[in-house]
């Protein structure tokens, strides 16, 4: 159920940020090629992404907000209209104290950024 929640909310969006992404583009007179030269995507990309045909990365999102001169904030919060969670969370599962709270913290205990993202406790002494 959840899943089927998550899909009829999820859709919604990607069309809108796909139509926004290309009134966007056509209102600064630039072609999908041209997009895409500017996002470092290929332009079959930017052409499904404005169908609504591909479910975009963080990544490749913050390169066409680049390409469009916008921030990725900016671009999202102009296709951002529902202001209700796509679902509710499962604060159960993630109460101080439960297992899985503190199982799921300490995987990220002792982690720096530049070093990888092996929990501490799985690295072999050098």
């Amino acid at each position: 159920m959840e899943n089927m929640l998550l899909k009829n909310k999820v859709e919604p969006m990607i069309l809108a940020l796909g139509q926004y992404i290309r009134k966007r583009r056509q209102s600064l007179g630039m072609s999908q090629g041209e997009l895409a030269a500017c996002s470092g995507l290929h332009r079959t990309y930017v052409s499904d992404v404005e169908r609504g045909n591909r479910n975009l990365t963080l990544g490749a999102t913050t390169l066409l907000a680049s390409g469009l001169g916008l921030r990725l904030k900016d671009l999202i919060l102009a296709v951002d209209h529902d202001e209700q969670p796509l679902i509710e969370p499962c604060k159960s599962s993630f109460e101080p104290g439960h297992n899985s709270w503190e199982e799921t913290k300490s995987t990220f205990t002792g982690l720096m950024p530049e070093q990888s993202r092996v929990p501490a406790y799985e690295k072999q002494p050098a």
